[in-house]
């Protein structure tokens, strides 16, 4: 390959990365909230920032309230998505969308529940639920719901007084088919709960009334539900498990350990490294700070040292800040919040300057290849014209 060809080459290698650096993810940003709570007010001003500044908010899948040491389980996350649509729904007098939104929240609330976890979102749900059945004229679902309340000990505040008062705690059994079932799961020893009362342990034997009922079993942090109704044909039902475990709860937890101070940097370091981030705005109160670092090998810092903390509408200057801390690390330029690293001396030692490196063996080898590459050529050229002949001997 000639040497125009090569530079052909490099010039459109060069391209190429130029182009990949147009299309390069934007940074990632932690905004990590040690509190005190205000409903995600400041959490939310820092994500418009952080949206504002060009970088990428580290968000999704329950991340971002983990960040905040929010309980972040998977049923937990459908349960509030459940009852936020049923809000919308009963909000725009949409009762059946209401109820549809119900169905989807009362399965994994009940699960939560035989888990023994506080579930103050299905109270809410259920409540809904049973305001819009009377409205539509379902007594059965409106009667089944009260019950279910009941079991929670549970009266909510969206239900008038009126209306509870009219589906008092009955015997649903009055009447009604019973059929005998035998309930089990896929882990041993899990606790039982039929329409939010318990029955027993896996495998428990019981008799169901003919219609709707929500089976939940749970052990440790496997839960499961079944939504259905119960029918002869079907003596023997057997409710699947699965981690309630949500994907953050270590970040989570751990954020929670902090108990509203800020953590050191090692602990600072290891959620970074779980969130794949290099730079995080920490909050606490109204103080803001912008921490960072270049590579997993280092410990988080300060970025600016005093400059890097501010109050929460600084959170723009922070996020400058910390762009020009990440155009060095990408650049391998000196970090201006290090020390330059000197090579230690000894106090008897001469500077640096002063001291004569040993030369390298690659230096004496280039020598010794370019005698000998020049001996070669003086005799290739020597016995072409049969004039001389020069011999050079290298040491």
């Amino acid at each position: 390959m000639g040497l125009e060809r090569v530079l052909q080459a490099v010039h459109r290698v060069g391209l190429a990365l130029v182009v990949l650096a147009g299309t390069a993810h934007a940074e990632r940003v932690a905004v990590i909230d040690l509190g005190p709570d205000d409903a995600g007010a400041a959490r939310a001003q820092l994500a418009e920032a952080v949206a504002a500044a060009g970088f990428e908010l580290v968000t999704g899948d329950g991340v971002d309230g983990a960040l905040a040491g929010e309980n972040v389980d998977g049923d937990r996350a459908v349960l509030a998505a459940a009852l936020a649509s049923a809000e919308t729904a009963y909000a725009a007098l949409d009762c059946k969308a209401t109820l549809g939104a119900a169905a989807t929240g009362i399965g994994p609330g009940a699960a939560r529940h035989a888990a023994g976890l506080r579930v103050p979102e299905l109270e809410q749900l259920m409540g809904l639920e049973l305001v819009c059945a009377d409205q539509l004229g379902d007594r059965d679902r409106a009667h089944r719901t009260a019950s279910r309340l009941r079991a929670l000990g549970a009266t909510p505040t969206v239900v008038p007084a009126a209306l509870w008062a009219t589906y008092p705690d009955v015997d649903t059994l009055v009447d009604r088919d019973l059929i005998p079932v035998t309930i089990g799961a896929d882990v041993a020893g899990a606790e039982v709960f039929v329409d939010f009362r318990r029955v027993g342990t896996v495998p428990v034997a019981t008799t169901l009334a003919a219609g709707e009922h929500v089976v939940a079993v749970a052990k440790d942090n496997r839960r499961g539900y079944a939504l259905g109704t119960a029918v002869k044909s079907q003596p023997q039902i057997v409710v699947p498990t699965q981690d309630g475990v949500g994907t953050w709860s270590a970040v989570s937890q751990r954020v929670v350990l902090w108990s509203g101070t800020r953590p050191s940097p090692a602990e600072l370091g290891w959620v970074l490294s779980q969130v794949n981030a290099r730079v995080a705005l920490v909050r606490s109160g109204g103080v803001v700070q912008v921490w960072g670092r270049g590579g997993l090998a280092e410990a988080p810092r300060q970025l600016g040292n005093e400059d890097g903390e501010g109050k929460l509408d600084e959170a723009g200057r922070l996020l400058e800040l910390a762009r020009e801390r990440v155009t060095a690390w990408n650049d391998r330029a000196p970090d201006p919040d290090r020390e330059l690293l000197v090579e230690p001396r000894g106090p008897g030692d001469a500077p640096a300057k002063d001291v004569e490196e040993p030369t390298r063996w690659w230096v004496y080898a280039a020598v010794l290849g370019a005698i000998t590459i020049g001996a070669g050529l003086i005799y290739y050229e020597s016995a072409g014209t049969d004039i001389q002949r020069i011999e050079v001997h290298a040491p």
